[in-house]
């Protein structure tokens, strides 16, 4: 039984690609009339930044319910040995440290290739900001 198929998609394509799947997004560029944009992954440590003042945004932006004020007057005198910049560091730190240690011992995945890493699959980030559309055709599961 033949089936015929129609997708039209349009949007942004980001796609992880293996040194060995070139091939197949240079097949998909042909398709589609459109290169891809080769970009970069973002290092450990731009997303660390990323996530950090994501953490200080999300602690401006929270509401405070009334029910801590009952608490207020314990809350200060545990902290009042402590100046406001080592409460912010220790606050921030006890969010942050986790994550910090985990992008530390991160790979940078935008190194050059080796054969040894070839053989393991890493990836490359490729995709495109244009707007794509597509109209495939599938007979008997077959795309042409």
């Amino acid at each position: 039984m033949e089936e015929l198929l129609v997708l039209v998609k349009h949007g942004i394509s980001v796609a992880l690609v293996s040194p060995r799947e070139i091939g197949k997004i240079k097949s998909i560029e042909r398709i589609i009339g459109k290169e891809f944009e080769k970009g970069e992954i973002p290092s450990g440590d731009e997303v660390s930044k990323a996530q950090l003042f994501h953490l200080i945004e999300t602690v401006k932006t929270t509401e405070v319910k009334e029910e801590l004020g009952k608490y207020l007057p314990a809350i200060l005198e545990q902290f009042e040995d402590l100046e406001k910049e080592d409460i912010i560091k220790l606050f921030v730190s006890s969010e942050f440290n986790p994550m910090l240690e985990y992008y530390q011992k991160s790979y940078d995945l935008n190194a050059s290739v080796s054969a040894r890493d070839r053989e393991r699959g890493n990836r490359m980030l490729v995709g495109t900001e244009e707007e794509i559309e597509i109209e495939t055709t599938r007979t008997n599961n077959v795309f042409t």
